[in-house]
């Protein structure tokens, strides 16, 4: 008489598998978390982009950053939106700054989190450069 074999997996293979599937999860969640975050946050860049257009057609026309506020000469009105808390064109002594702050709903702090854009005039030309605290997630 032959003794049927059963098969099967031992618990250590089970116990194999679940380190491994553990140890993917411990790494692929942070990462997952980190993609999260910047698609969120290109949100904000990409609703900067109207100001900073509006701002460029504001300084050819007329020839200065001056007379360049939300609302007027071609800059689009500051709002506030779905993740975003405010947008807003603000003119300062010397330039001016794009500031976009992020809402409390966004997963975002408006304090440590916003995106600033600054235009710079060089041999007539406007060119800008990003900054604030929220760039570490682009």
């Amino acid at each position: 008489m032959q003794i049927k074999q059963l098969k099967a997996f031992t618990l250590m293979e089970i116990l194999i598998t679940i380190a491994i599937v553990g140890l993917l999860a411990a790494i692929a969640i942070p990462s997952y978390d980190a993609y999260a975050k910047k698609a969120r946050y290109s949100e904000l860049v990409q609703a900067a982009i109207p100001y900073k257009r509006g701002v460029d057609l504001c300084y050819q026309t007329t020839g200065s950053l001056i007379n360049c506020r939300g609302g007027v000469n071609g800059v689009p009105p500051n709002l506030s939106t779905g993740s975003i808390a405010s947008i807003a064109f603000i003119f300062t002594l010397s330039n001016g700054l794009i500031f976009v702050f992020p809402s409390d709903e966004s997963g975002f702090n408006m304090v440590n989190d916003y995106y600033t854009l600054t235009p710079q005039i060089n041999n007539g030309q406007l060119l800008w450069s990003y900054g604030g605290p929220g760039v570490r997630y682009i």
